[in-house]
C-alpha cells in the first residue's frame, strides 16, 4: 500500500469513527503543507494514533458504566440536600 493509500484509508477510519469530532487543541500540520513522502506518512501515522487514543478515551474513561457512578453520586447530592 502506497503513502496516499495509506492517507486515504486513515481519513476513511477517522471520519467513521470521529465523525467530525476534533482531534484536539493542536492537529497535525494539513496535507497542503506537507512537501514530501515522509512528511505524508508521519501525518498519517499521527493522525491515526490521535484516533486510537480518542477511542480509546471513550471506551475507558467518557462512557456510560464511569459516568453513571458520577451520576449517581450527584443524585445522591441532591436527595441530601
Amino acid at each position: 500500500m502506497n503513502t496516499l493509500q495509506k492517507s486515504s484509508q486513515a481519513m476513511k477510519f477517522l471520519a467513521a469513527t470521529l465523525g467530525t469530532t476534533l482531534f484536539g487543541p493542536k492537529s497535525p500540520k494539513p496535507p497542503e503543507h506537507i512537501n514530501n513522502p515522509s512528511e505524508l506518512e508521519a501525518y498519517v501515522d499521527e493522525l491515526v494514533a490521535m484516533g486510537q487514543r480518542g477511542i480509546a478515551a471513550v471506551r475507558n474513561k467518557y462512557n456510560w458504566e464511569s459516568e453513571f457512578k458520577v451520576l449517581l453520586q450527584c443524585y445522591k447530592d441532591l436527595l441530601e440536600k
